[in-house]
């Protein structure tokens, strides 16, 4: 059985069915997005990936594994790239998910410090984490499409600098939500809400705070 791409795992997503005058609705809604994703096929960045998770989180304490054969790449309208993984056993449908995030260093190495958790509170109301690899909370934030309002719940004030490089991560993720403005993030999160919509915002922040 192939594996279902990430159009197909969006079209299920918002309940689309898969005639071609619905699925180039959709397309037309996904080429408007601030951000573009793609699977990546390239192997070195996979084996990198792999190699990164076996060395650093496969024995970590956290009880979550995550699918380092299917590997997505979150670019935004910056030009900033993130690599996500998203959990063993994902499944849109469910009101939480996980994905593990990661970037390249200025110096080729894959680096990843970062989880991103999706929590669906309600059917209008969404929940975005930012959290350690050993799930210290660093930032979260709601999104409430019914009232429109963006709420920042929690932003952990801290200068350790071996906490995903600190406090300028934290400001980071604060100051693209803030001004990402209504429009650009409430109207493309009730389209898309999964891990790689968190990791849309972290990738601007990834290429200065090396997340």
């Amino acid at each position: 059985m192939k594996k279902l791409n990430l159009f197909i795992l969006v079209i299920a997503l918002i309940s689309y069915s898969c005639n071609t005058e619905e699925e180039l609705v959709l397309e037309n809604e996904l080429n408007q997005l601030p951000f573009k994703i793609s699977e990546i096929k390239d192997q070195d960045i996979k084996a990198d990936f792999k190699m990164l998770y076996e060395k650093e989180l496969i024995h970590s304490r956290t009880n979550l594994s995550f699918n380092t054969n299917d590997l997505y790449l979150v670019v935004d309208e910056n030009g900033n790239e993130i690599i996500l993984a998203n959990e063993v056993g994902f499944d849109e449908t469910d009101e939480d998910n996980y994905g593990l995030a990661a970037v390249y260093s200025d110096d080729g190495d894959l680096e990843a410090n970062l989880i991103i958790k999706t929590i669906r509170l309600s059917e209008k109301v969404y929940q975005i984490d930012y959290l350690t690899t050993s799930l210290t909370l660093l930032y979260s934030v709601k999104i409430d499409n019914e009232n429109e309002v963006l709420s920042t719940l929690y932003k952990l004030e801290t200068k350790n600098s071996r906490i995903a490089c600190g406090q300028d991560t934290m400001d980071c993720i604060n100051d693209a939500y803030t001004n990402h403005g209504w429009i650009s993030v409430g109207l493309w999160v009730q389209s898309l809400f999964l891990p790689v919509t968190g990791a849309a915002i972290a990738g601007a922040c990834a290429g200065r705070n090396c997340l």
